[in-house]
């Protein structure tokens, strides 16, 4: 609502939302609707018949080449008055770069990986790893050798401690997962560094500079909430070419396959 009422008082040419895929099932689809239905009821009295275009897509982060599993909902509203072409949604780009290139270091050797576990007291993230390791090797997979990246910070179930594991990519970077540590790397025997949860997103960590106020777990939080910058790249793009002269020429796009 907050939104709202500034977009209401600002009439902004373009709105670019964000927020989990959560958002459009059943649990909260009614909320979610009545978003969408407010931004198009929107009017403004200095601008007489104007009104917003709204559109919305589910994007996955990993579909424009960055190596992070994140599907988000994306809204896009566009004042009727800028639009000149249709709203043409990116198209996902595959395969998505191999997350050992984002990477920070070298490789340690295989001796300190083959011993390398959450310190006994993180709990959870330490069994979490053990049994995921254990699963891969059994699978005839070397995690050692191969990434794989593990989301340990996760509650207990009833069959013990479920994680995500995927190869070469990173699970979604959660604030309260980002915040706690970050996923494990197996071929690092670590979790992800702040730098490389940036990156992840498509940050660049040199240019980011953090107030000795802020704390590291504060910082790795709010990267947890941050929007992934390859979508918002390509949104503009795509905005870029639907609105001529809104945003200047037609932005390139690096990362889709539109």
């Amino acid at each position: 609502m907050h939104i709202l009422r500034f977009v209401r008082a600002t009439a902004p040419k373009i709105v670019v939302l964000e927020n989990v895929g959560g958002l459009v099932m059943a649990t909260h689809r009614e909320f979610f609707d009545a978003v969408i239905s407010m931004l198009r009821e929107t009017r403004w009295p200095w601008l007489p018949g104007q009104r917003y275009i709204v559109e919305w897509s589910m994007l996955d982060t990993k579909e424009f080449k960055m190596p992070q599993s994140r599907p988000r909902v994306w809204i896009v509203a566009v004042r009727a008055d800028c639009l000149q072409n249709r709203l043409v949604w990116p198209r996902a780009r595959a395969p998505c770069h191999a997350i050992d290139a984002l990477l920070d270091g070298p490789r340690p050797a295989r001796a300190f990986l083959a011993s390398a576990l959450p310190p006994p007291t993180s709990g959870n993230a330490r069994l979490n790893v053990i049994n995921e390791l254990r699963k891969l090797r059994e699978r005839g997979v070397d995690p050692l050798e191969d990434t794989h990246v593990i989301e340990i910070d996760n509650c207990a179930t009833s069959d013990g401690f479920a994680s995500t594991v995927m190869r070469g990519c990173s699970p979604c970077l959660t604030r309260r997962r980002a915040q706690s540590g970050g996923h494990w790397v197996s071929t690092r025997g670590r979790r992800l560094t702040t730098a490389e949860m940036l990156k992840l997103q498509f940050m660049r960590p040199a240019r980011l500079v953090v107030p000795p106020s802020v704390p590291g777990s504060a910082f790795r939080a709010m990267i947890g909430n941050s929007m992934s910058v390859n979508i918002v790249e390509v949104l503009l793009a795509m905005v870029s070419r639907a609105c001529p002269g809104v945003l200047g020429p037609p932005l390139p796009d690096r990362w889709s396959a539109t």
